[in-house]
């Protein structure tokens, strides 16, 4: 009779902790807005890709932050983990200096 092995290494049990990074960079203006590159980086397994970039306009920050203040608000727990930080400036003076992305 063997006895087992206590030093015996289980195959697959690291796995990488879960994140999500979000990187809002390089604001390009035309004649009539202002978008902005978000890279996105993520270990989450619901996203096929590891990584993925798209670029976004200024009003749909506005949206976004808009929705998300309505979710925070129907689940008031939420909010120790932070609140919503204002958005700078909808023109590329304001991403210079105080309040920039």
């Amino acid at each position: 009779m063997s006895t087992p092995d206590k030093k015996k290494r289980i195959e697959g049990d690291y796995h990488e902790p879960e994140y999500i990074s979000v990187v809002v960079s390089d604001p390009v203006r035309t004649d009539e807005y202002i978008s902005y590159k978000i890279t996105t980086s993520t270990t989450f397994p619901e996203y096929k890709e590891r990584e993925f970039t798209v670029r976004r306009r200024y009003k749909e920050f506005v949206n976004l932050r808009e929705h998300l203040k309505q979710k925070l608000s129907e689940k008031p727990k939420a909010i120790k983990f932070g609140e919503l930080h204002p958005l700078p400036g909808n023109n590329l003076s304001s991403l210079f200096g105080q309040g920039r992305f």
